[in-house]
């Protein structure tokens, strides 16, 4: 899960600019939020939990921001997902539907982001530690 966390602060953080505390230690999503979500049903992958996470967290901090959209908690959320869900709307197509569509990323830089963090992930296991050219690289 860390690497589905970290590609949603990545999204957020680094490609959008945002801020939600991230310099003071605060979290953009926990595990418990996946979980949440997962529980909801839907996002059958990795990839479609990142979409989720990084759109979600991208439409509160910026197009939702000082709304009522941006208050819910992910709780809410999942449970507005896994009735979309049960309606058989659930997953990616809730998230283009219900999101604004400038929160949205192609799917596939989604993808392409996740496996560039698991990529870092490796060369640290590798070389034992952090990678010298990539500095934004964490241990996760």
């Amino acid at each position: 899960m860390p690497r589905i966390l970290a590609t949603a602060e990545y999204v957020a953080g680094t490609l959008h600019g945002l801020d939600w505390g991230q310099h003071e230690g605060k979290l953009l999503f926990t595990h418990d939020d996946v979980l949440a979500f997962k529980q909801a049903g839907g996002y059958n992958n990795d990839w479609d939990m990142c979409y989720l996470l990084a759109t979600l967290g991208t439409a509160r901090l910026r197009e939702w921001k000082d709304t009522s959209f941006a208050e819910r908690s992910s709780e809410e959320w999942a449970v507005l997902s896994r009735v979309a869900n049960m309606e058989g709307h659930g997953g990616i197509e809730m998230v283009r539907e219900v999101t604004p569509a400038t929160a949205q990323l192609p799917y596939d830089i989604i993808g392409d982001i996740y496996h560039g963090i698991i990529g870092c992930i490796r060369i640290q296991a590798l070389v034992c530690h952090s990678p010298r050219y990539l500095p934004d690289c964490r241990a996760l």
